[in-house]
């Protein structure tokens, strides 16, 4: 710490100092893009380095306590505003005296793996940083950033409250079915679609978070699938009369007493043998046998009824046997 250089104790404070996208540095003549995966790594690179008040070209480890003005505590990703904030410590009188006249932060870090050029947002780049690491702070009067602000932890705290109740009231007013709507257009081809589809929303229904690239793809495979067969579990529900039963329960009880109606129904076809004389006896017979043969059918049915229904496991069904369905056609005609 620079004890020679303060009158009090260091002070704490949090500050915006990074947005992802794309910046340009007109001492190089350049424009860089950090995405969103970059920046979070980044962001662990950035503890323990020190803070000074204006940009230096390079510092001696030998000196570092008698030179900084303050310290980085941590850098993070705030889940309130989207962006990257560092809490750091303000040691040196004129680092302290600078934030209180507003003075705000620039990070400096150094490019360890880039990539090419492209677009971001209809805005061209020169190249985009794939890894880096933060080298210092400094407290500036101009940032490269225009929103960056360093406020104290009370402050910092009523900041996010803000934040937050803010989403709330978009998300109050736009309902749950709007709050996942990107865009107004169809969208075919993306110049540089790699930050969009890394960007993560939270579902407002399960509150489960997924990227757009997740989203993309499971909605994808869902509709390439929808013609095909769905096949219920045997601990889907299914309406039976007013009450509801699983597919496992409903084949079990049905299957119990469909054997027992068929049962029934060989005793009838072995006593109609001993009626064979009478008129009416081949019309019996043939009657007890398509009934015989209807509750084979319907024991077949619930037998397999499981993999009949062809309803998502969320919804609910009504299942009916083949003699329902038999009788029911008699009925109407």
């Amino acid at each position: 710490m620079k004890i020679n250089n303060a009158k009090s104790l260091p002070e704490r404070y949090y500050g915006l100092h990074f947005a992802e996208g794309v910046a340009h540095y007109p001492e190089h003549k350049s424009t860089i893009y950090i995405g969103p995966k970059t920046a979070k790594e980044m962001d662990s690179t950035f503890s323990g380095k020190p803070v000074f008040v204006k940009h230096v070209d390079e510092y001696s480890l030998d000196n570092i306590e008698t030179e900084s003005d303050g310290w980085v505590v941590r850098s993070f990703y705030n889940q309130a505003d989207g962006k990257h904030w560092c809490e750091f410590l303000a040691v040196s009188d004129e680092a302290k005296e600078k934030i209180k006249n507003g003075w705000v932060l620039s990070n400096s870090y150094l490019i360890k793996q880039s990539g090419p050029g492209g677009l971001w947002h209809d805005v061209s780049y020169d190249q985009e940083v794939l890894q880096g690491e933060y080298d210092h702070m400094a407290i500036i009067p101009n940032p490269r950033y225009g929103e960056s602000v360093v406020l104290t932890p009370e402050q910092f705290k009523k900041y996010n409250e803000e934040k937050e109740q803010e989403l709330l009231k978009i998300a109050n007013s736009k309902g749950d079915a709007e709050m996942l709507q990107l865009f107004k257009k169809k969208v075919e081809k993306l110049d540089n679609s790699k930050e969009l589809l890394e960007c993560s929303v939270v579902l407002p229904k399960s509150k489960v978070e997924k990227t757009i690239q997740q989203i993309i793809n499971e909605s994808d495979e869902a509709e390439a699938k929808k013609d095909e067969k769905k096949y219920a579990n045997e601990a889907d529900l299914v309406k039976v009369g007013e009450g509801e039963m699983s597919v496992k329960e409903l084949v079990e009880k049905f299957t119990a007493a469909i054997a027992e109606e068929v049962t029934e129904l060989i005793e009838e076809v072995e006593g109609a043998e001993e009626v064979e004389n009478q008129d009416d006896s081949k019309d019996l017979k043939e009657e007890i046998v398509e009934k015989a043969k209807n509750s084979k059918d319907d024991f077949e049915d619930l037998k397999k009824a499981h993999k009949k229904v062809a309803n998502q496991s969320s919804e609910q069904v009504v299942y009916e046997s083949t003699s329902v369905q038999i009788q029911r056609g008699k009925d109407r005609y």
